[in-house]
């Protein structure tokens, strides 16, 4: 799946939540969060640069997994985005599966210094 989030400004905090529910019943794939359930982000700029990644277990806090399939990406500071779009990737793994869960386009205005 393709997600196209809106431009955000490098200076302010970059929060999205995100939903997983099954395409049989579009029910939440998860009710309580898998124990075994690894969440990875990276955040890829337009010369293939990765600016940011983070796992649900690294201690950054930039991803949660919370009840009900809900994912929420939380990062306080996105000033090493640069003018552009950026490349968001997660990647979830739990059960003995590994999937890609989304790619998206995260446009990024607002630092006339990085053009």
């Amino acid at each position: 799946m393709f997600v196209n989030f809106k431009p955000q400004r490098n200076t302010v905090n970059f929060i999205e939540s995100v939903q997983v529910l099954s395409v049989d019943d579009d029910n939440p794939v998860w009710t309580s969060v898998p124990g075994d359930l690894v969440l990875t982000m990276k955040i890829i700029d337009q010369q293939g640069v990765e600016r940011i990644s983070a796992t649900n277990s690294d201690g950054s806090g930039y991803l949660t997994a919370f009840v009900n399939g809900f994912i929420e990406i939380s990062i306080p500071d996105i000033s090493s985005l640069h003018n552009g779009r950026h490349i968001i990737e997660m990647i979830v793994e739990t059960g003995g599966f590994k999937f890609l869960l989304f790619q998206g386009s995260l446009p990024i205005i607002g630092d006339s210094r990085c053009r």
